[in-house]
């Protein structure tokens, strides 16, 4: 082989060398791009994550939650004694608003 067929053939070697490694940078970016993509919605996800969490800590457990629906039974309960208990009063008071309209009339 002469010197001219061989610098031709290293031409054709370095030319391919290029085109695969401007390939493989054309993909590299790519995969960049990708990754820096992923990792804004990663970061999104783990601070709405973070949030939820946040919030749930302020809820009530079950143990929680069955404490106030035990004390709200309760109330109920005495809301009904109070009623019970107020409905004589309120027929004295309409007994006592008879009583004072029929003297009116007098």
């Amino acid at each position: 082989m002469d010197s001219g067929t061989l610098a031709q053939w290293a031409a054709v070697a370095l030319s391919l060398v290029s085109f695969i490694m401007a390939i493989i940078a054309a993909r590299a970016t790519r995969h960049k791009e990708e990754i820096a993509t992923i990792t804004t919605l990663l970061a999104t996800a783990t601070e709405r994550l973070t949030r939820v969490e946040n919030d749930l800590q302020h809820m009530p457990d079950k143990d929680r939650f069955h404490r106030m629906e035990i004390q709200l039974t309760e109330l109920s309960g005495q809301l009904k004694v109070m009623d019970a208990n107020l409905k004589p009063v309120s027929a004295i008071a309409s007994r006592l608003q008879d009583v004072l309209m029929e003297g009116g009339k007098r």
